[in-house]
């Protein structure tokens, strides 16, 4: 073997897609680390070059304090203090953060503001921070934009209208290739589009199968309540009429009363599956582009 292969094989950089890399992006109140908390986490891995969006992890989060949002940060995020009142704190999201960066890349939009709410975050929970290696999209394009400069026959100018009105101008001196990049740039957003779609329709039918397992379950703890209720019923006749005694009849008493808990849990399971298909549909209209008249 060559030394430059030798040397390459051993110093080299493992490619883009040779590595795992979690996405990551946060919703905050404000953008002061220092006083300001996190309200959303949401993670979606890279690995071998593809988007695993079905492995994604999101999660609203509750801070201590549900009277500080400030309406210039509802502007920004859209985030309404009934989104994340029953959401966990951002102690007890830490780990599922933790357990997704070791040993991963740290893809995130603006490294210095992300990390120092992550940091805060770890050290608040105690817990060390994993120091990824950390992928920031606003450096990338930064370089991108110095490259572009660096290597360009003509001195930057400021973005004036003559001059991106020129850049434009230029562009369409070659038809061919504006076009070959617009079908490029067409067959990727529909490519992301069919992906996207295809984890949202998981997300639908797996919500519908949750309600048919739900409904099932709230049918079968009806019919356990029925039963013990005409059971109590009988053992009641019995005791009047001496036939049985106090222990028997409290013992079919509890009965009845743990079915009607089981029988309530029930219920509350698939009006949660319903919110849960209700979200899932929502996410899929949007996703089709399907206008939907608002109710009068």
């Amino acid at each position: 073997m060559p030394l430059s292969a030798w040397l390459d094989r051993v110093f080299r950089s493992p490619r883009w897609d040779e590595v795992e890399i979690w996405a990551l992006d946060l919703e905050t109140t404000g953008l002061r680390p220092d006083r300001d908390e996190i309200l959303s986490i949401g993670m979606v891995p890279i690995r071998q070059g593809v988007i695993r969006y079905g492995d994604r992890f999101h999660s609203f989060v509750r801070p201590p304090d549900q009277a500080g949002a400030s309406t210039e940060g509802i502007r920004a995020h859209h985030l309404v203090p009934a989104d994340y009142a029953a959401a966990p704190r951002v102690e007890d999201l830490v780990p599922e953060v933790d357990s997704r960066l070791r040993g991963c890349v740290l893809l995130v939009h603006f490294a210095p503001l992300d990390l120092a709410f992550l940091k805060a975050a770890f050290a608040r929970a105690g817990r060390a921070w994993p120091a990824p290696v950390v992928l920031d999209t606003v450096e990338l394009l930064l370089k991108e934009h110095h490259r572009r400069h660096r290597f360009s026959p003509h001195p930057p100018q400021a973005r004036t209208g003559l001059s991106e009105a020129r850049a434009s101008a230029e562009r369409l001196r070659d038809p061919g290739a504006v076009l070959q990049q617009a079908e490029l740039v067409r067959s990727r957003l529909d490519t992301q589009k069919i992906k996207t779609l295809q984890a949202v329709m998981v997300d639908v039918r797996y919500a519908v199968q949750v309600i048919g397992t739900q409904r099932k379950s709230l049918e079968a703890a009806r019919l356990t309540t029925q039963l013990f209720a005409e059971q109590l019923e009988a053992q009641t006749a019995r005791y009047s009429a001496g036939f049985s005694n106090d222990v028997e009849l409290r013992r079919y008493q509890r009965d009845l009363v743990d079915a009607r808990v089981k029988e309530l849990r029930a219920l509350v399971d698939l009006q949660l599956a319903g919110i849960a298909l209700q979200r899932a549909t929502d996410t899929l209209i949007e996703a089709t582009g399907v206008a939907v008249p608002k109710q009068p």
